[in-house]
């Protein structure tokens, strides 16, 4: 994943590693060469950074208050393989999508959690999200609005094998309520 900063950070994960360029015309260089990093997202600034990491089929947080430097690991809920993170980087949403699970229509508890304190403690917030669907993507706002995008998984008529809707939703209250934005997308 690549991810920028309002003000010139670049960061990308990859097999090679995690990066990083403070400008966006300097040439990146590696901060960490673990080829478990699977996701990253930064504060505007580039401060403040959350990566996730999957450490033999088990993803985790890791944040750094530092540029990317010294991220240590956090005790978000385990298999966290999405995370959003606000601007000013107070506000840190984590998600598990599950993607894998589908294929076996067996929905484990899914992993929803919200932390206000750049990723220090965490609340979840999964049995607010509605059932039967798992949140895919988050974003997050320095006032606490949190948007997600959800699929929910069904088995189609035999030719057609499993069929998902995608469901966009809203929650003005950091996760506590939630409300949807379009009408459900049949694939």
């Amino acid at each position: 994943s690549v991810y920028a900063g309002t003000d010139g950070p670049l960061y990308a994960v990859s097999r090679a590693g995690l990066y990083r360029s403070l400008s966006f015309d300097e040439q990146p260089v590696v901060i960490d060469s673990s080829s478990e990093w699977r996701e990253v997202v930064c504060s505007g600034s580039g401060q403040y950074v959350a990566i996730t990491k999957n450490v033999d089929s088990v993803f985790e947080i890791y944040v750094s208050s530092n540029y990317g430097e010294g991220a240590v690991q956090v005790a978000a809920p385990a298999n966290s393989d999405y995370v959003a993170m606000s601007p000013s980087g107070k506000y840190v949403v984590a998600s598990f999508s599950g993607w894998s699970q589908y294929a076996t229509a067996v929905y484990p508890p899914y992993v929803l959690a919200v932390s206000s304190d750049y990723g220090g403690n965490w609340t979840s917030v999964v049995a607010n999200f509605p059932a039967d669907t798992y949140c895919q993507s988050v974003a997050v706002t320095d006032s606490r609005v949190i948007y997600a995008s959800s699929c929910a998984y069904y088995a189609g008529l035999p030719d057609e094998g499993f069929v998902y809707t995608q469901t966009m939703y809203r929650s003005l209250d950091f996760g506590q309520t939630w409300v949807v934005m379009n009408t459900p997308l049949a694939r």
